[in-house]
Formats: structure tokens, sequence, C-alpha cells
């Protein structure tokens, strides 16, 4: 059990090596996965979108062991919200989030943005910084966030998408090869904008994008 914060600017691959992580999860210990807010009919059969207005039912009565992913976590527990009861509520999460053996995976552009209970994470996943934004990341945040460039540095920019740099601690981190599922195409990444009606291609679709290929603009 566990709780990881992946973070990374828009559209870096945040939501696919959460995903990607919680079928490697599933794939070792037959897990059960839940996302947050994802849309009933983009979600293959191995994994249980839940609305927004479930989340608190969820983690009430989930089964132990299984993996929940919160994407874009700070639309609906962002720093703003730490003493409000949606800020206590996420923090009451994370802190029983071990004794039943879950796995809680949350996505986030920017650490600053996340409600601090967020960042008491076992680990941090990080796609390439947004350079701009590198100074509003929290301190420690920040000196992390240096380190993680620097590894995405030593690697061609058109592979950044294939890798995320992990840290659990000064003595163990590294870059972790990033296997895209296959079910997760660029349209079903983009699932915001579909769920806001903003059309078939989600966040900034591509009509020159073939169904299935995988691009980062």
């Amino acid at each position: 059990s566990c709780v990881v914060t992946c973070t990374g600017h828009r559209d870096s691959g945040k939501t696919t090596a959460s995903i990607a992580a919680a079928e490697t999860r599933q794939r070792a210990y037959s897990s059960a996965i839940y996302i947050i807010n994802y849309p009933e009919g983009m979600a293959p059969e191995h994994i249980t979108p839940v609305p927004l207005n479930r989340m608190a039912e969820l983690f009430s009565q989930v089964e132990p062991g299984a993996t929940i992913i919160v994407d874009d976590a700070s639309l609906i527990v962002n720093s703003k919200r730490t003493m409000t009861q949606t800020g206590i509520g996420f923090e009451n999460i994370i802190n029983t989030v071990a004794h039943r053996g879950i796995m809680l995976l949350i996505t986030v552009q920017d650490s600053s943005d996340l409600n601090k209970a967020g960042l008491r994470a076992d680990m941090l996943l990080m796609k390439p910084p947004e350079i701009a934004f590198m100074e509003s990341e929290r301190p420690r945040m920040r000196i992390i966030s240096q380190i993680a460039a620097q590894h995405f540095q030593q690697i061609p920019e058109s592979d950044w998408v294939k890798w995320v740099f992990g840290w659990v601690s000064e003595r163990a981190y590294g870059m972790i090869e990033v296997v895209r599922p296959e079910w997760f195409t660029r349209q079903k990444a983009k699932y915001h904008k579909v769920m806001q009606g903003g059309g078939q291609g989600g966040r900034g679709y591509d009509q020159n994008v073939v169904e299935g290929e995988y691009r980062e603009v």
C-alpha cells in the first residue's frame, strides 16, 4: 500500500504513467482499479470509473488492495481548500490509505496547486517539469524537480513521453520506462474536454492524428 503523486506539465503523460503503474500492479496482484471522474463509456472492462460525487463513498467502501487514480487532483482538492471540509476529508483519506492496503495514484500539474496532504507520498513520479513554473513549486519539491529535469536532459526530448522520473528518497531515485496501455489512445487521454462537451477528441484534439497513435506536441 502506498501513495504515489505524479507531477508534470499538461499533456506530458501523467495519466498514462499512472494507468500504466496501476495496470502493472493489477497484473501482479489481481487488484481492482478505480479512476475518479473518468467517463464510463471510455474505460475498459478492467478499470472502474467512479463519478466525482461518489469519491467519498468509494474510499469508505473500497476493498483492501485496490488501486485508486485521482487524475488532475487539484481540480478536486487544491491547495486553497486545505482547511475546508473537502481538504480535511482528503487528509483523512491520505492518513487511512496505508492501513487498508490501497494504492492511491494522484496526478497534478504543479505541487503548489495540490492540497499538502497529497505530497505525503511514498513515491513521487515526475514528468518533465514546466521550467517557467518551477519556481512556484514548494521548496522541497523544487529541488527534486531540478534533479528530474537534469535526468530528462540526458535523453532525447522525443523520448520524454516514454519515461518518468521516480523519487523515493535521496538514495533511491531514477528514470522509469513507461509502457503506454494499448487501450489508452490519444482520444481517451483527452477525456476532460469530452466530459465538458468539447467533442470527440477531448483536450487538444487534432483531427489529423490517427486513432490509436500517441504523440506529444
